[in-house]
Formats: C-alpha cells, structure tokens, sequence
C-alpha cells in the first residue's frame, strides 16, 4: 500500500517520491512521470495509463478498479488520475 502525505509518497513508512505540479518524482530526484487529464505518461512523454469509467488502464493490458486504487493510494487530497499515476509510475 502506498501512502500520500502532503506532497510526499511513502510505502511502508519510507518515502517512494513526490508531486510537484502534475508531475510524480522518485524520492532520488527523477522525474518518472506526470499527469494530463485522465490520462498518465511516463517522462518520455509515452502514455502508460489512462481512467476511463470506472477503471484505469494500462499499456501492458491492466485493468485496475478506481475505487480499489484509491484504497490502495491513500491519503492526501490527490484526485484519481494522480493517484493512478503514482501507482502506475512507483509500484514495485
């Protein structure tokens, strides 16, 4: 599960990466991605995921339940496309 804290990204406690703007960071400095829309890209501008109803989807054929993503991303005030990105972008 991963955690949103103000800005900060946390799993397990420790910090994963960050939001500025609609871009998602990694906790090391790189930008690996960033929102537009309901739609995610990664940082070469490629797009990875996107909500459409009541699911996201992804390139590699994922199918995930918004409402189970927002449980699964919780915290913070970020909307669903945000937190589509972070678990897109930062999951293991």
């Amino acid at each position: 599960m991963i955690h949103i804290s103000g800005n900060d990204i946390y799993r397990s406690g420790t910090k994963i990466g960050y939001i500025q703007g609609n871009d998602i960071w990694s906790y090391d400095g790189h930008k690996v991605g960033y929102t537009e829309g309901n739609s995610v890209f990664n940082a070469s501008g490629k797009k990875v995921a996107w909500l459409q109803g009541e699911y996201i989807y992804t390139e590699s054929d994922r199918k995930i339940r918004i409402s189970d993503n927002n449980q699964y991303v919780s915290g913070g005030d970020a909307s669903p496309a945000y937190r589509a990105a972070i678990r897109v972008l930062l999951e293991d």
